[in-house]
């Protein structure tokens, strides 16, 4: 069976035009699921590496890398 990409919602608080979230490896936030939405998403890793798809699009990150 093939995973969908499920639609997230992005709300940034009243008054606020964006909305800030802090992933570590060693919290219990790993299980991310893989997602879509209109607002853009900005991405900053700074240690570690892995496989990333956007959209049709597969590459490779490193640590210190910046996805826009």
């Amino acid at each position: 069976m093939k995973q969908k990409p499920t639609f997230e919602v992005v709300e940034p608080n009243f008054g606020h035009s964006f909305t800030y979230l802090k992933f570590d490896s060693k919290q219990a936030n790993k299980d991310i699921m893989w997602h879509y939405h209109p607002e853009v998403e900005l991405v900053y890793v700074k240690g570690g590496s892995g496989r990333r798809q956007i959209g049709s699009h597969v590459s490779y990150y490193t640590e210190s890398t910046l996805i826009l």
